[in-house]
C-alpha cells in the first residue's frame, strides 16, 4: 500500500507541475494514457524494490548494520547496473540478482511515447522479480518460524 501511495504521488507530481506551468513541462501534450503507463512502470519498480528491501528485514537479516550497507549497495548498483555491465561484461552473469529497473530506461530512454505492450512486458518482469523475492523471503521466514 505504501508503494502504491508513493507511486501515485510520483506520477501525479509532474502532472500537477505540468498544469501549473501552463502545460509546458512536457514536449507533447500529456494524456491519460501517458499517466497510466507511467503509473504502471513506477508501481512495478516500487514493488520490485520493496521486495528486495524485504529481504533485508530484521526477520530475515538480523545484522542491522549489514542490512543498511546492503540497502545502499543494492540501490547504487541497481542505478548503475547498465554501465557496469557495459564496462565489465562478466558482471551480466550476476547482475540478474538486482531488480530489472534499468530495462525501463533502456526501452523508454529515447522513446517519444509509451507503448502498452512494452509497459506490460516491463511490468511483468518487475512483478515476477518481486514475486520471486517475496517467495524467497516467505521461505526464509517459515524456516525461522516467523
Amino acid at each position: 500500500m505504501l508503494g502504491l501511495s508513493a507511486s501515485t504521488i510520483c506520477v501525479l507530481f509532474p502532472v500537477i507541475q505540468n498544469l501549473l506551468n501552463h502545460k509546458a513541462l512536457f514536449l507533447r501534450p500529456l494524456t491519460a494514457y501517458d499517466v497510466l503507463n507511467a503509473f504502471i512502470l513506477v508501481a512495478g519498480c516500487s514493488f520490485a524494490g520493496g521486495a528486495l528491501g524485504s529481504l533485508l528485514h530484521p526477520r530475515v537479516m538480523e545484522d542491522r548494520k549489514l542490512a543498511v550497507v546492503l540497502t545502499v549497495l543494492f540501490s547504487v548498483l541497481t542505478v548503475v547496473r547498465t554501465g557496469l555491465v557495459q564496462e565489465i561484461t562478466s558482471l551480466k552473469y550476476v547482475a540478474w540478482i538486482l531488480p530489472p529497473v534499468d530495462r525501463v530506461s533502456y526501452i523508454y530512454g529515447n522513446a517519444d511515447e509509451f507503448r502498452l505492450i512494452q509497459t506490460g512486458i516491463l511490468f511483468a518482469a518487475l512483478a515476477a522479480y518481486g514475486a520471486a523475492l517475496v517467495i524467497i523471503r516467505s521461505c526464509i521466514c517459515q524456516k525461522r518460524k516467523f
